[in-house]
């Protein structure tokens, strides 16, 4: 083991996460810095180091943006680093070389660094390479945020890398900067600048930007206006905060490949210090941006970006503005060629629905079916079989998703298997690898004597071979013979669900849908809300401060008013207010004016009277508070409540309400005889949601926003209006393992259909069966929904900035098919 002390004195080259989310390092002359840990070079503990950095690029985030995709964010977080360390940080892919930053870690405490680089576009996999570095661990000790404690000693030696990272898509947004500090803007500029001693030298020394200027004005003047003078001159102005002429001097640069991967980053650094300037009401940031996303200029073109920031540079005063705004083409010219590609899309999937098998059900019998009713156990011991569910499929273009059932450029076999000994396990089969896995434990004894009370109840298939890749394949043992059943995922036998349920296997095929177009969302936060507020306007918040309206006929944005944190949107029956439940209390919105009406400081479920008169504040358990809508004065329960009501929901049209007691319990009431019709269920969660069919003679009530896929407890429950009968139970366990919420419920129109929404997908339940009969895909993490009557759409939100549009009569059209392709098809 050996020691060095760094005697290098260049200042560590901070690349794009300068003055952002991993802050800057507070720098000032280099006399004045503070001391060099040493750097202890330490065989012994390079495999270890190795594998703890190994490990976190396993778990790290490599992420690309889905509307930027040069830009790509660099999360790294080290949860039990083994000694004291500190790095500089490269990304690179053949000879070429991207810095990310400094990161380091002291022993023992979890630390996190993000930066922002660009990346092309092509690029999927690359190499992260650490270099240990005594100027990165004072740098570090610096940071405004994740700073790490001082190192007095870090461990040296060759850099580690780290091969094949991937880089994975999503909807992230760039790490906005703030402007910096004189001595930060030096202490950048000392980073920036090519390699000229004379020039640094004048930094270090104090010598005044404007000196600085001279000498490099005069340097150009000598070289012919050379591109390294040139990109100098850009860094010093992003230095003296003249982004604007960085900007202007950056885009001049021509013909220097060598420079391609420094000017990205200087123009990204400047776009990143307009963004942040721009979420803070700087009107000439958003002017400046709003231009930058126009002309594709260190950030991918974005119209809807563009338009965003510039109408609300307008909206602040910005002279140009309003100029720049109107030369933007619109931004949804091609609506009908979307709708028909889309319309295409969903008729190829169809095509698959009317396919047949190429071969007999007893000859794909004989090929598919067990040798026998034996399986290997955890000891590779042969027991005996007491299920078995297999689903084989191919390579299907169109079908190509999870939620269709098919797995993308899948050959083979899939399943579930529980044995005699009541063990429970999966495995694959493909044309690449053979998988397979179980829990240690035994299935609980309740639950292997459910499997065994359904079996002898299984339905005969009666030799009807289902379509390709929706076949699925039932082993039994059935009075001593080798039984088996080939059933249609699409079409599965109630038994065969709970099966499917118990076992935790697979789910339902039905079609899927994507959206036709998409609104940008600007600015997005996570954890938002969106809302249909007019037949063609949309409420969404990106989560953190912000209410916008969106036209969703032009995708154009409108307008927005201050909200701290939305988190729940109603509308009121006439179209006029707004009540949103945020992190300040209740706010009422003017939706014809655009601004705040009121604010109260409580932050209760709103829910709306049938007439618009009166707004009920729900509560968890004890009753609700209720205020008159036009002197917002809290005002006594009505007559027509019952005592302990916590949540009241009523029709519009008839004598009907959904009611909650103190105790949990939801109650179907006559509202003017102030009687009960029926008990609805014993116990609900407080969040409960409740929607009418649009004639009023069905209701759908979200009991239990939460549900475990296998509890018992039911996600809906559809209800008669008039009479409280329970009508059934919407599957919720045919779309498969993560629906377990419902952040959104809603019937389509003609009320055929219910719409329940969760997690990254709308499921499509038939109102009369309860069947799952499709899946509206594309989303993220949904964040509210609602029906664009005239224009015949559904619209979604997402908490990664979008929403999306499906037009619903297309949609409906197709599931209408498949459902009638599926009764052609019955024995």
């Amino acid at each position: 083991m050996k020691s060095s002390r760094s005697v290098d004195r260049r200042v560590l080259i901070f690349a794009v996460s300068l003055f952002g989310l991993a802050g800057t390092a507070l720098a000032a002359e280099t006399s004045n810095e503070p001391a060099l840990p040493e750097v202890v070079e330490d065989s012994n503990l390079r495999l270890t180091i190795n594998a703890a950095i190994q490990d976190a690029l396993e778990h790290t985030k490599f992420l690309r943006s889905t509307r930027d995709r040069t830009l790509v964010q660099v999360m790294i977080q080290l949860d039990d680093p083994p000694t004291d360390m500190a790095f500089d940080v490269d990304v690179r892919s053949g000879d070429r070389v991207w810095r990310v930053g400094p990161m380091g870690w002291k022993q023992g405490n979890v630390t996190w660094w993000a930066y922002d680089l660009d990346l092309p576009e092509d690029l999927k996999r690359v190499d992260v390479v650490f270099t240990p570095s005594a100027r990165a661990s004072m740098l570090v000790t610096q940071f405004p945020t994740s700073r790490i404690e001082p190192i007095d000693q870090i461990w040296g030696g060759s850099p580690i890398v780290v091969s094949d990272v991937e880089v994975k898509m999503q909807d992230i947004e760039m790490i906005g900067r703030r402007a910096p500090t004189e001595d930060e803007a030096r202490q950048y500029l000392l980073n920036e600048l090519l390699p000229d001693e004379k020039l640094r030298q004048s930094v270090v020394s104090g010598s005044s930007f404007e000196e600085i200027e001279h000498e490099l004005e005069a340097h150009e003047a000598e070289s012919g206006r050379s591109t390294s003078s040139r990109y100098a001159l850009a860094c010093l102005k992003i230095a003296q905060n003249e982004l604007l002429k960085a900007m202007e001097l950056l885009d001049a640069i021509k013909d220097a490949p060598e420079l391609d991967i420094q000017i990205q980053r200087q123009k990204r650094h400047i776009c990143a210090r307009w963004f942040r300037a721009a979420r803070e009401n700087e009107v000439d940031a958003m002017y400046e941006l709003g231009c930058a996303y126009y002309r594709g200029g260190g950030v991918a073109q974005n119209l809807h970006q563009a338009k965003y920031w510039l109408l609300k540079a307008e909206q602040g005063g910005h002279a140009s503005a309003a100029e720049v705004y109107g030369s933007i083409a619109p931004l949804f010219p091609n609506l009908k060629r979307q709708a028909a590609d889309t319309l295409a899309s969903y008729r190829k999937q169809a095509e698959n629905w009317h396919a047949k098998s190429e071969v007999s059900y007893d000859q794909w019998v004989a090929d598919h079916r067990r040798a026998s009713l034996k399986v290997p156990n955890i000891h590779q011991e042969q027991v005996d079989l007491v299920v078995g569910l297999t689903t084989y499929q191919k390579e299907s273009p169109g079908l190509g998703n999870s939620v269709s059932g098919t797995l993308d450029g899948f050959v083979g076999s899939y399943g579930a298997v529980v044995s005699s000994d009541r063990r429970e396990r999966t495995f694959s089969e493909s044309s690449r690898s053979s998988r397979g896995g179980g829990s240690p434990d035994p299935l609980p004894q309740e639950k292997f004597d459910q499997i065994l009370e359904l079996l002898p109840s299984l339905p005969d298939d009666h030799g009807i071979l289902p379509p390709p890749n929706r076949q699925l394949l039932v082993e039994y043992e059935n009075e001593g013979r080798h039984t088996h059943r080939v059933y249609d995922f699409a079409e599965l036998p109630d038994p065969v669900l709970d099966l499917m349920r118990i076992i935790r296997f697979g789910h339902a095929y039905v079609p899927a849908f994507g959206p036709y177009s998409m609104i940008d969302v600007c600015g997005f936060e996570h954890n938002g809300v969106m809302s249909v507020s007019s037949p063609n306007e949309i409420l969404y918040s990106g989560g953190r401060d912000r209410i916008q309206w969106w036209n969703a006929a032009t995708h154009e944005f409108m307008a927005e008013v201050t909200v701290n944190y939305p988190r729940i949107i109603k509308i009121s029956p006439d179209g006029a207010l707004a009540l949103v439940t945020s992190a300040d209390g209740l706010v009422v919105l003017d939706l014809d004016e655009r601004k705040t009406l009121h604010v109260f400081r409580d932050r209760y479920n709103p829910v709306f009277s049938p007439d618009g008169r009166h707004v009920f504040l729900s509560r968890h358990k004890l009753p609700m508070e209720v205020r008159d809508t036009r002197s917002w004065e809290v005002t006594g329960l009505p007559s027509s409540f019952p005592a302990g009501t916590t949540h009241y929901f009523g029709a519009r049209t008839t004598d009907r309400a959904v009611v909650r007691h103190e105790d949990g319990s939801v109650v179907l009431i006559k509202r003017s005889e102030q009687s009960d019709v029926a008990k609805l269920s014993d116990q609900s969660d407080g969040r409960l949601l409740v929607e009418f069919s649009p004639d009023e003679s069905l209701i759908a009530v979200c009991l239990w926003r939460y549900v475990s896929t296998f509890d018992k407890k039911d996600l809906v429950v559809v209800f008669d209006a008039n009479s409280g009968q329970r009508i059934h139970v919407p599957r919720h366990y045919e779309t498969g393992m993560s629906r377990e919420k419902v952040d959104a419920l809603l019937w389509t129109p003609e009320g055929e259909y219910v719409l329940v929404g969760g997690d990254s997908s709308i499921s499509i339940f038939n109102a009369k069966s309860g069947r799952h009969r499709g899946e509206m895909t594309g989303l993220t993490q949904l964040n509210g929904m609602g029906l664009l009557p005239e224009l015949n759409e559904l619209a979604a939100g997402d908490d990664y900035g979008d929403i999306h549009f499906w037009k619903l009569s297309d949609v409906l059209s197709q599931v209408k098919e498949f459902e009638a392709s599926l009764k052609g098809r019955s024995p």
